[in-house]
Order: structure tokens, then sequence, then C-alpha cells
């Protein structure tokens, strides 16, 4: 669409793009676009994947979320490092590092030097010469299941992640900022 100031509206909400450009061919006529940082850095959002929803609100309404019957437990707040992407502090095994949040991905991905660490720490079997392609290109890779994966004090255990190169991870964040 070129550049801006654009001006849309989504789920009742005004937001401003200073441009927006096509980089994706679809595949589906279904989908008319991506929702990108540019939305989630100007609002709450609130996901609820159980009943495939999500809310835009212009502050945080905790009251909301704890009223929530479908749902156990408390709302977990993280810090997030905002780059070219979203980013948040978390720990794989016993590796603190950076990660990428990415909602439309279905793959849990760690850098080949992350694997490699958890190796040497406590050995685990792992599928060699897995071919990987993602919007940014196409690898050869590793699978393996990493014992937790811990973010905001909650934990996931025996999590399957594929590697890719760690030269590839430089293209998710511009550290100059």
């Amino acid at each position: 669409l070129g550049d801006g100031p654009l001006t849309f509206t989504i789920a009742g909400k005004t937001i401003e793009a200073g441009y927006i450009y096509p980089q994706l061919s679809w595949e589906s006529d279904a989908m008319s676009g991506i929702l990108g940082k540019g939305l989630l850095t100007s609002f709450v959002v609130t996901f609820d994947l159980q009943r495939q929803r999500f809310w835009l609100e212009e502050s945080l309404d905790e009251s909301a979320l704890l009223a929530c019957e479908h749902v156990t437990g408390e709302p977990v707040f993280v810090d997030i490092l905002e780059s070219i992407y979203l980013f948040v502090k978390g720990k794989v095994e016993n590796i603190e590092g950076l990660f990428l949040m990415d909602t439309g991905t279905h793959h849990n991905i760690l850098q080949e030097s992350s694997l490699v660490a958890l190796q040497l720490a406590a050995p685990r079997p792992a599928i060699q010469g897995i071919l990987q392609c993602f919007m940014f290109g196409c690898f050869w890779g590793e699978a393996a299941t990493i014992g937790s994966f811990s973010i905001g004090g909650l934990e996931v255990q025996d999590m399957l992640v594929r590697t890719i190169p760690d030269e590839e991870f430089g293209k998710f964040v511009d550290w100059s900022e």
C-alpha cells in the first residue's frame, strides 16, 4: 500500500501505520494480511486460544483476566524486548536467553549452539538431517526434546524443538537499538 501514515480500524480500535508493503505471496484468498508488531505494541493484547478469541484494550484490566472461568491460575506478565520482533526472557533447562514471540509458527526453534550445550549437559536422542523451511529460508537441522522451558514462572515439560543455524538468528533482532 506504500508510505503512510495509514490509518485502519480492527476490532474497534484505530491503528496508524507508517507504511504497509506486500512481502509475501498469499497461498489463500481467505487471508487478507498479517497483524504484526505495530498492533501488538499499540494495545494490551489478550489471547484466549481455548475460545479462539483475542482482545485489544487501551489499558490492562487484570480483574477481567481473573474472572475468566474457563481457565485456572493467574495471568503471567513478562517484560518484552522490542526490536525487529518481540522477545521475552526465558529458560531452556539451564540456559537463559531471549525468545522470539511468534504466534504463527507451529515450531519451537533453538539455535544449534543451544542444543549442543544442552546435549553436553544431558545427552538425549536427536534426529539429524531435517530440512526445515520457514518464511526466511530453508535449513538443515536437528529435532530433539528438551526437558523444560520456562517463562514468567510457568514451565512446560518435554517440548519438541528444532534447530536452525546460529547465524540465522541475527536476522531477527537489531541489537543497535
